[in-house]
């Protein structure tokens, strides 16, 4: 993360703010409060990941009529899980 400045990352990490639950905020005060660290910092620590990856990983789903089932594909671009993520794994999900 070495393009961001703390700067940036404070201010990307207030822009997720809109997309965190009430009840997950609630926890998020709760522990700043708790613990004294500012809250800027534990929203920080809670979506680093989001806007670390935002642009890498990548998901889809759909319905196949044929079977009556869904399909949900994601993968997670991590270069730490890269040996793991060369294999296939298959759910079905029935409706």
């Amino acid at each position: 993360m070495s393009f961001f400045s703390y700067r940036r990352l404070f201010h990307l990490a207030k822009k997720f703010e809109r997309f965190i639950d009430n009840d997950f905020k609630a926890e998020m005060h709760g522990i700043a409060d708790g613990s004294g660290v500012d809250y800027s910092i534990i929203r920080v620590l809670n979506v680093l990941d989001d806007i670390n990856n935002v642009f890498l990983c990548s998901a889809m789903a759909f319905f196949d009529q044929e079977t009556q089932s869904y399909v949900y594909a994601a993968n997670l671009d991590y270069s730490l899980f890269t040996r793991l993520m060369a294999e296939t794994v298959f759910i079905p999900l029935t409706a």
